[in-house]
């Protein structure tokens, strides 16, 4: 994936990005070294363009939509537990048997076994179909036509009451 670094240089969130970074350089009560603040820096651009790579779109767009939504000090934004790497395992699964696959493996109750079990259980029910064609249908066709003359006989009972009644 080849970046135009001249016109990533122009975008916004590059641009907002560095000028974070040198006001922080510059600021007087200086908390971090130049060193770790060029070191976050790099790891921003370095993590923008993982994720470019990884998603198959333009850096910038990874860096302006992070920009826009940082709405706190950038140092302490762009940290790995805000921008964790994306594996291939870590990708959202497709079907049954890969969304199992990661419950069992990666999933959110992997150290508690009846949690698991349970959200295991839920996945299989909703991927389950409602009918299939081995089930009989509950009603056949002669079944609803007979609860539809029914209904009918019914109506036609209710108006003949009250019209005996006025």
């Amino acid at each position: 994936m080849k970046i135009d670094w001249k016109y990533f240089a122009t975008t916004p969130g590059y641009k907002s990005l560095k000028a974070a970074y040198t006001d922080s350089i510059t600021e007087k009560n200086k908390s971090r070294s130049k060193k770790e603040y060029l070191a976050t820096f790099h790891w921003a651009i370095n993590r923008a363009k993982h994720y470019a790579h990884v998603k198959g779109v333009p850096i910038w767009d990874i860096l302006d939509d992070w920009e826009a939504k940082r709405s706190m000090w950038w140092f302490g934004y762009y940290r790995d537990s805000y921008h964790r790497k994306i594996h291939s395992n870590q990708l959202q699964p497709r079907g049954l048997q890969a969304e199992l696959k990661y419950l069992k493996g990666y999933g959110r109750y992997r150290f508690c076994p009846r949690s698991q079990r349970n959200s295991v259980l839920s996945t299989i029910r909703r991927h389950t179909p409602k009918t299939t064609l081995k089930t009989k249908p509950r009603w056949t066709k002669d079944n609803h036509k007979w609860a539809a003359q029914r209904r009918r006989q019914e109506e036609y009972r209710r108006k003949v009451k009250l019209e005996k009644n006025l």
